[in-house]
């Protein structure tokens, strides 16, 4: 289900404020996660043997420069390009993949 506001309570459980979350920003509706939890179900899924195919590997303290979604490339800061089946952006909120995605940059 789609978050529709966040919300801020007192230690007594009663509501402080109410802050709507847009949804037309990125033309989809918004979903928060903690990025630990989120990187920790995308990490089991794509390395463990339980489901069919192969294991990704996953590459760590790489920067991502630049991406082509439709070719499945994505070119690191040193300039090395990687090239797979799919492409999954969970860069944060300065995210170079959301632009690729879009088509557009979207302040974040």
């Amino acid at each position: 289900m789609a978050d529709s506001a966040f919300e801020v309570y007192n230690l007594r459980g009663e509501l402080q404020t109410r802050i709507p979350l847009v949804t037309s920003k990125y033309g989809a509706d918004r979903m928060m996660y903690h990025r630990v939890d989120l990187h920790q179900v995308l990490k089991h899924r794509a390395t463990s043997d339980e489901y069919p195919g192969r294991a990704a590997t996953l590459r760590v303290s790489s920067r991502v420069r630049g991406c082509k979604c439709e070719e499945g490339i994505v070119e690191l800061e040193d300039g090395e390009r990687l090239k797979g089946d799919l492409i999954i952006g969970a860069d944060g909120i300065k995210s170079v993949i959301r632009g690729a995605v879009l088509g557009r940059e979207v302040p974040g």
